[in-house]
């Protein structure tokens, strides 16, 4: 007889992994529960949980009594991406990604293969029988968006939100989270989140809104005894905060050390084509960058060459933004990171010392800490000034009260059932399950032009065969450089003054609008505004 700890056994000797009794706990917890559940997984970076929904999905072919399929949700493109790479290597083609805006998205509009893959936001409109392509025609009663059967494809699947830190504490994302559990609980949907820093505001809200549903709610950690643990503890991490705010270039320069693999992670494109582009005149070493404002097929290309220099331990000097933060399947024996908040900054610690090394050097560059809330680059800051020697980043133990600290304590700080009344009607009609995309629309249009549904507003711009995320603020810059142009309704625009009611006519469908890049595509850095 099949189960789950049998595959996960061959899982683990496929990947080479060591023992992890958390995960077989959680497998053993999972083939035996009797009713719905929400189970709250904390483990820290390299822990290896991806090896869950891997052994899952496979279980998922073999037996379908407790879900038929899996359905593995993450924040950004570049994690889908790596963690693709990863199954796929174990599972072949029984895993399938499934992102906005990609060649496949016509045809690939369920989610029915063993494992597949997603992002958050290609998740939330698929659930809510949307999809962004189809908006003038749904309104225009031509077209029904994904409807019922996209909708019930995710719903009778074993979800699982990895990397749930970063959907809890972007603001708009949080709200729509919420009201999608909501929907999932409804439905007796079986839940895991997955996630190495969470606050205990966080653990308290889960456990609340799984005692609402009747859901079984378990919260799993890792032992003392853990070999995962044991081993990690092992290790020495010296931490070290530069508090000069001087050229962030300089500093990098002078911490960079030309015998080991350097990862620098900053916070934002431009400062990390900078720091790039004053190095690679400066430094005799492989330098690879690796940012948002990049094509798809260019960081796939990027995160191989990474993966290279990573496993040889060649060395190196890997410069980066978030996209590298968390997901991302590589080791170095340095850290210069940026100022970020603490969730932000263990996972970046995450990049180090990942394998066999026995050692690494962190430095933690102050700055403003853009694009991070103000408040909460304070609280991390002065945390971190006080107990950075107390700090391992792969014992939740020795970073949880800072976590706490920056995230949220209680769960008045980060309750998340506090939004407008017009999720509360959403929610209404997601719950009906014979609301049509139609009957949907309208209420997703009301928000939308309230504010950001998702994330911040954005414009789609073509660059080349591929589609780039920019702000409304960047494409205006772009804009006035005339490195884009605007069609609407097949006519080009020769003046703009409101690239967001652009951004927001975009999102609503209300007009044919394409923003296409002008300049040829920079094979190394990628498009900067």
């Amino acid at each position: 007889m099949v189960d789950l700890l049998s595959i996960y056994t061959m899982v683990k000797n496929r990947i080479g992994g060591e023992d992890r009794p958390l995960i077989e706990e959680i497998l053993k917890s999972i083939q035996e529960s009797s009713k719905p559940f929400l189970y709250l997984v904390e483990a820290p970076t390299g822990y290896g949980k991806t090896s869950i929904s891997i052994t899952c999905a496979i279980y998922s072919i073999f037996d379908s009594t407790y879900f038929p399929k899996v359905v593995h949700v993450l924040p950004l493109r570049s994690i889908v991406e790596d963690v693709l790479c990863r199954a796929s290597k174990i599972i072949g083609e029984a895993v399938k990604a499934k992102m906005m805006d990609v060649k496949e998205e016509e045809l690939e509009v369920f989610h029915l293969y063993p494992l597949n893959i997603t992002t958050v936001d290609t998740f939330t409109w698929d659930i809510m029988k949307l999809n962004t392509k189809k908006i003038s025609e749904i309104k225009a009663e031509r077209e029904f968006g994904y409807d019922f059967l996209t909708q019930g494809s995710l719903l009778d699947s074993l979800i699982i939100f990895d990397e749930a830190h970063y959907i809890l504490e972007d603001r708009n994302m949080k709200r729509v989270y919420s009201t999608v559990l909501k929907l999932l609980l409804e439905y007796k949907t079986p839940i895991l989140i997955l996630t190495a820093t969470l606050s205990k505001g966080y653990r308290e809200y889960f456990e609340h809104i799984s005692k609402q549903y009747a859901y079984e709610f378990k919260v799993f950690k890792p032992g003392d005894s853990d070999p995962y643990i044991l081993r990690e503890k092992e290790k020495q991490f010296n931490i070290q905060v530069v508090e000069d705010k001087g050229n962030i270039c300089e500093n990098v320069m002078n911490l960079v050390r030309k015998d080991k693999v350097n990862l620098v992670v900053v916070n934002s494109p431009y400062t990390a084509v900078t720091i790039y582009e004053e190095m690679a005149s400066k430094i005799d070493l492989p330098i690879l960058l690796l940012h948002g404002n990049m094509k798809k097929s260019h960081r796939e290309k990027v995160l191989e060459e990474i993966r290279r220099v990573s496993e040889n331990k060649q060395p190196s000097i890997i410069v980066a933004t978030q996209v590298i933060e968390a997901g991302v399947d590589l080791t170095s024996d340095v850290l210069i990171t940026e100022l970020a908040t603490a969730q932000s900054l263990i996972q970046r610690m995450g990049r180090v010392a990942r394998y066999s090394e026995r050692s690494a050097d962190i430095f933690i560059l102050k700055s403003e800490g853009l694009p991070y809330p103000e408040d909460k680059i304070e609280k991390t800051w002065e945390w971190l000034v006080r107990n950075k020697d107390l700090i391992h980043p792969r014992l939740p133990s020795s970073y949880g009260s800072w976590i706490d600290q920056v995230h949220g304590k209680t769960i008045s700080e980060v309750d998340p059932e506090r939004f407008f009344s017009t999720l509360r009607i959403l929610l209404s009609k997601l719950i009906d399950l014979e609301s049509r995309s139609a009957d949907i629309l309208p209420v997703v249009e009301k928000i939308i032009t309230d504010e950001p549904l998702l994330r911040d507003y954005t414009i789609p711009v073509r660059v080349e065969d591929e589609y780039l995320l920019f702000s409304p603020r960047e494409v205006m810059k772009m804009f006035k450089k005339k490195v884009v142009k605007i069609n609407i309704n097949g006519r080009e625009l020769d003046i703009c003054s409101d690239f967001t009611k652009l951004a927001i006519d975009m999102a609503l469908g209300k007009t044919s609008i394409e923003v296409t890049y002008l300049e040829s595509y920079d094979k190394i850095r990628g498009v900067l505004p």
